[in-house]
């Protein structure tokens, strides 16, 4: 019984403020009625100015998030440029220890073969100038009196490239022709 008496209550007091929430209801519909287009006007006022504050508030948060992810980033990239140059330390000093030779080593070597290259060409056109057609006759003169070799028993090979771009001097030019 007591149970019943305390269900009993608790739905009069929700049947009470059910009423009230009802008659608030027609009150405010009431006060519009008469003050309405007044109370919309400053209620749109106060919205505008919420939805702003809001804005500068988000504006703020999205400034100080970005500020935040650059310092982070700047950080990182950091970390990388340090993580990279102790990698390549490492591998510069293994290649070293290994006997492979850098960058700047074949860069100079390829220099020295240019100059080189260019030394040949210049040797080898004075070379030329030198073998003129005066200079002809005595060298034949001179294979002449030499005995003729047999072809038959022995070919003649030709002598590979760089051997014959090197410059000879005048006593080895002359014992080969």
């Amino acid at each position: 019984m007591a149970d019943k008496r305390k269900q009993s209550g608790w739905s009069e007091d929700v049947e009470k403020y059910s009423r009230q929430i009802w008659l608030a209801g027609l009150g405010a519909y009431a006060k519009v009625g008469e003050d309405g287009s007044k109370l919309f006007d400053a209620l749109v006022r106060e919205g505008e100015r919420t939805e702003q504050m809001v804005r500068d508030e988000i504006e703020s948060v999205k400034n100080g998030a970005r500020s935040r992810v650059a310092e982070a980033r700047d950080k990182a990239l950091g970390k990388w440029n340090a993580l990279e140059e102790a990698f390549d330390k490492r591998l510069n000093g293994a290649i070293t220890r290994l006997g492979v030779p850098s960058r700047n080593d074949i860069l100079a070597l390829d220099d020295k073969i240019e100059s080189l290259n260019r030394q040949l060409d210049r040797l080898s056109t004075l070379r030329l100038v030198s073998d003129e057609p005066a200079d002809e006759a005595p060298a034949q003169a001179a294979r002449a009196s030499k005995p003729a070799r047999s072809t038959a028993s022995k070919p003649r090979t030709r002598k590979p490239k760089a051997a014959e771009s090197q410059p000879q001097d005048e006593t080895s030019e002359a014992a080969s022709q």
